[in-house]
């Protein structure tokens, strides 16, 4: 079973969001990051967050222990379209977010120069 299909699992149990924009990573250890700090990666395409308007694009990231438990972060996609310009999008088509899982910056996006901070859009328990 990969980390996607048991996010997006979780994510229909935990929250009821089913039919959405939802992007996923997996947790990359400090060994496996490019930053030497633990951190999750995650790609969004341009297209969908011109197309979501005044949408949501959620973000659900792997838990420490690849448990099953998931981080999940509801983002305005009208937050990073006002913002394009200090992510990194190399291409110009995909955003690559970076964001950090360590606990003094944790969502902290890593790679863009804005460096973004998405921990204002995590959500709890449901009805948090």
């Amino acid at each position: 079973m990969t980390v996607r299909s048991t996010a997006l699992r979780w994510l229909a149990a935990t929250h009821r969001v089913r039919d959405a924009d939802i992007f996923t990573s997996r947790l990359y250890p400090a060994a496996e990051s490019w930053t030497g700090e633990a951190a999750w990666w995650v790609q969004v395409p341009v297209h969908r967050l011109e197309a979501l308007g005044a949408g949501d694009v959620h973000l659900v990231l792997q838990g420490a222990g690849g448990g099953g438990g998931f981080h999940y972060l509801r983002v305005p996609a009208a937050f990073l379209r006002d913002r394009l310009a200090g992510l990194d999008a190399p291409d110009g088509r995909t955003v690559s977010l970076f964001l950090s899982a360590e606990p003094a910056t944790r969502f902290r996006d890593e790679r863009g120069a804005a460096r973004l901070e998405l921990a204002p859009f995590a959500v709890g328990a449901p009805g948090g």
